[in-house]
């Protein structure tokens, strides 16, 4: 695998530290688009309806659910770091718990490696090729 930007790296180590929230963000805006708190009234007609709008209420939602970009993006990074973390052995597994969700988030690398029984080089090229391997996941090369 080759290198990424400093920047990439730093983004997308970010979104794997904020992953829960993303995960609830997920949802918030699912429910938002879903069940919009400003009701637009079906009985007026605004018009005549473009060549291929949908018109039932059930393809209008899937219609704004498969159109928001930020919805998607989010959920993307999230399938990428979960299928990314998911091929990775048990013991790297720990390390990328320990680093990224466990509660004392500011444990450093040292403790991380020793906590795994591994060394500090070994613990920091695990979590260097897991960023990686999200990056490449989602198409930031």
């Amino acid at each position: 695998m080759t290198d990424i930007k400093a920047g990439t790296f730093r983004y997308v180590e970010s979104e794997i530290y904020n992953l829960e929230a993303t995960k609830r963000e997920i949802k918030r805006l699912r429910l938002e688009i879903l069940n919009p708190t400003k009701q637009v009234d079906d009985n007026i007609v605004y018009g005549p309806l473009q060549k291929g709008e949908p018109t039932r209420t059930t393809e209008i939602m899937a219609t704004r659910l498969m159109t928001n970009k930020m919805l998607r993006n989010m959920e993307e990074m999230v399938q990428a770091i979960e299928h990314a973390y998911s091929k990775l052995p048990g013991d790297y597994k720990k390390v990328i718990q320990l680093k990224y969700w466990s509660p004392n988030r500011k444990m450093k690398m040292e403790h991380i490696a020793d906590e795994c029984n591994m060394h500090r080089n070994t613990a920091g090229k695990i979590r260097k090729n897991f960023v990686k391997a999200v990056a490449y996941e989602v198409g930031m090369k």
